[in-house]
């Protein structure tokens, strides 16, 4: 292999990486890090003693586990044999009183007993703090910091904005205005109070590989990791990395946080510390985007994968090569103490498997919205919430499903991205439920390619979005494909429209059958029933044991025909947004509806029919102007291949209608939008403005970004 070919070494970004027997300077007199320290030491958490009872080697003396950390080894089935004589009885109690006692995973945290605490009282201590979420944990964090007389608090600016503001108003007033110190990089800070003296223990106390990285010198700090399930980010494209990722993190009882692969760092900063990420599974490819914000985000630890890695010999080594060296698609990153992922999986497989102890009320996955409109969010999705959708959705498909011949396997083209919920549990979780296949599409834009994949290929499902129906019904390539076995065409992610619904179905045979949902409800609320002949134009019925009301502004139900927003109950709902509880009260109701933001109508028969998003509606001089109705218009006169509105202010009306057309052939007009805008919409609706694009922007998914189109120009009265 050449030296282009190997992969550049894994640093942490803009700092040296810890070098193996590298020293660290210190005053004369002092220890080196491989010295075992003359005082006694404190292992803070259980996943940190645990590191050093495995690891003896590494210096680190009198080790002790509280009972309630003994027993939280013993619970997790860690092989690790503890030592009866290191386990000492739980005094927090009895010395702080029962209000100290720790929250969640802290709950094993208690500080040294006696008769240790008061000898060590007696030193200068310093509490060194990585992160805090949950606000409740920082009085017992203090309590302990003041049975220490603590002589500072060192801390990262990783807490959240509760927590922080809790721990500012103890350090100033229960610990008597000890110094609050906030630094950007811990392992620095860290590095300098050894150099003044100060003893420090690992990194994070679920950090075992961290335990040693810093040298250990008298008299000590305190360092405490994030309580809580564990959350870890996957920021991979669908490749197949992605389900073995996936599946790893569930089947260990972890929670996984689905990332945009195409985040730029700004974003990707805001979702890492947002939800508290302490490990990441990452492609090569996006290495150097984590790069530019690791050190402002808590991620620890790293899983760095190629593109190829999973794909045999020798198809593995030719498909890395041509992407590092022939393509360029690799940017240099430097990621200290990265592990490849074929070398996790390596090192997992002489492991036996001990199956994780998950509930179902536990979160298996934080969702985080689009983030389109404003600051993004994690929906908090359960494993009650995804089984349910997953279910829900199985008992949906049998009137289609039963078309397959007996004995064989449901394939299923996934050109849906998998970090999307629709791809996630439509796709990935539903396909795994029904022992099917599904058939990765890394890059569903690159339309030649993907007839390539599927041209020989029997498969019986598509799932996909509105965008990529029209952009393949209308590819040249289009017939390459056997369309033959095609039984169920599910249509989400956005609205489905009239002229692409009619097009699939000339050339398939099989009608796109609209369904509707969110992130909020993992995903699918609604769908059209999957036997079907033809588009309905609607979003179908309820899901089973699915409840959806249609309410106006002040809470009340509207009558049937009218416009409300639509709001969903049932088992598919979230638990509410991750450490958003003023969001969540905003969109949930009293009597448990989730509040979707989308308008929309309901027939006699029960079936429901987008209107538009709620945030979207145009204001005309008080005429309400609903997009979707005028793109649906629209995109069924000949020479048009998509298009999007958006309302523009307007010194007149209060709003214009603005429209963006992408168009099929050059020759339509503005003077030939107008005349088929006349005929077919009353005059509030018909656009003010026409503008003709070579393309529109669009999400991974294929949503258009509608506030990319909007201008803050006003229209000309």
């Amino acid at each position: 292999m050449s030296d282009r070919d190997r992969k550049p070494p894994f640093r942490r970004g803009g700092g040296k990486p810890f070098e193996k027997g590298r020293k660290f300077a210190r005053p004369p007199g002092h220890r080196d890090r491989d010295a075992s320290p003359d005082g006694p030491v404190i292992l803070y958490g259980w996943h940190t003693v645990s590191a050093a009872l495995a690891n003896p080697e590494r210096g680190i003396r009198k080790p002790f586990l509280t009972e309630n950390a003994a027993k939280r080894l013993s619970d997790e089935n860690i092989d690790t044999r503890v030592p009866p004589e290191i386990v000492r009885p739980n005094l927090i109690d009895q010395r702080l009183g029962p209000d100290a006692v720790h929250q969640g995973l802290l709950a094993e945290a208690d500080p040294l007993p006696s008769p240790d605490v008061d000898d060590l009282a007696q030193e200068g201590i310093v509490l060194v703090l990585d992160q805090i979420t949950d606000p409740h944990n920082v009085g017992a964090i203090m309590r302990s910091a003041a049975a220490f007389a603590v002589k500072a608090i060192v801390t990262t600016a990783r807490h959240s904005p509760e927590a922080t503001g809790v721990l500012a108003k103890s350090a100033s007033g229960a610990l008597e205005l000890v110094p609050l110190v906030t630094v950007q990089n811990l392992a620095r800070a860290l590095n300098a109070l050894n150099d003044r003296g100060f003893m420090t223990v690992g990194l994070d106390s679920e950090g075992a590989e961290d335990l040693g990285a810093v040298p250990l010198q008298q008299p000590l700090a305190l360092v405490l990791g994030a309580e809580g399930k564990g959350r870890i980010a996957v920021m991979l494209p669908n490749v197949p990395q992605y389900p073995v990722a996936v599946a790893a993190i569930l089947r260990a009882g972890y929670v996984i946080v689905n990332v945009n692969p195409l985040y730029t760092p700004r974003e990707l900063e805001h979702q890492l510390k947002d939800s508290g990420a302490k490990a990441i599974v990452i492609l090569e490819n996006f290495a150097h985007v984590l790069q530019q914000v690791l050190p402002a985000v808590p991620t620890k630890h790293i899983v760095v994968t190629a593109l190829g890695d999973m794909l045999g010999f020798p198809k593995r080594l030719i498909v890395n090569y041509v992407v590092r060296n022939v393509k360029k698609m690799v940017p240099q990153f430097n990621l200290a103490g990265a592990v490849e992922f074929n070398n996790a999986l390596a090192r997992g497989a002489g492991k036996a498997y001990t199956p994780a102890s998950v509930a179902l009320d536990d979160i298996a996955v934080l969702q985080y919205t689009g983030g389109t409109t404003g600051v993004s969010k994690g929906a908090v999705l359960l494993h009650r919430n995804l089984v349910a959708n997953i279910l829900q959705a199985e008992a949906w498909y049998q009137p289609a499903l039963k078309k397959i011949p007996a004995g064989e396997q449901v394939v299923t083209v996934c050109a849906l991205p998998l970090y999307h919920i629709f791809g996630f549990n439509t796709n990935m979780m539903l396909g795994m439920r029904m022992g099917g296949c599904n058939i990765l599409v890394a890059n569903p834009r690159d339309l030649p390619s993907v007839f390539k994949e599927l041209a020989g290929i029997r498969f019986h499902s598509f799932p996909a979005v509105n965008t990529l129906f029209n952009a393949m019904a209308h590819h040249p390539q289009f017939n390459s494909v056997d369309w033959s076995h095609l039984v169920i065409s599910v249509g989400g992610g956005m609205a489905v429209q009239s002229a692409t619904a009619k097009l699939w179905l000339e050339k398939t045979g099989c009608p796109i059958v609209e369904g509707y949902g969110l992130s909020e409800t993992s995903p699918s609320a609604t769908c059209n029933p999957v036997d079907s002949t033809a588009y309905s134009g609607n979003i179908g019925l309820p899901m089973p044991n699915t409840d959806l009301t249609l309410l106006d502004d002040d809470g009340n139900e509207v009558p049937v025909g009218m416009p409300g927003e639509i709001c969903i109950r049932g088992p598919q709902v979230m638990a509410g947004y991750w450490q958003r509880p003023d969001e969540t009260a905003k969109v949930m109701t009293a009597d448990g509806f989730f509040r979707s933001g989308d308008i929309g109508v309901v027939d006699e028969r029960g079936y429901f029919k987008i209107v538009d998003r709620k945030k979207d509606m145009i204001l005309v001089s008080g005429f309400n102007v609903y997009p979707n109705e005028v793109e649906d218009v629209v995109t069924q006169m000949d020479g048009v291949l998509e298009c999007a509105a958006v309302g523009v202010a307007d010194a007149k009306a209060g709003e214009a209608v603005k429209l963006v057309i992408v168009r099929s052939n050059p020759a339509v007009t503005e003077a030939d939008v107008r005349k088929y805008c006349e005929a077919q919409l009353t005059g509030y609706k018909r656009p003010k403005i026409v503008e003709f694009r070579t393309e529109l922007p669009k999400t991974p998914v294929g949503k258009i970004l509608r506030r990319e189109l909007r201008d803050k120009v006003v229209a000309a009265p």
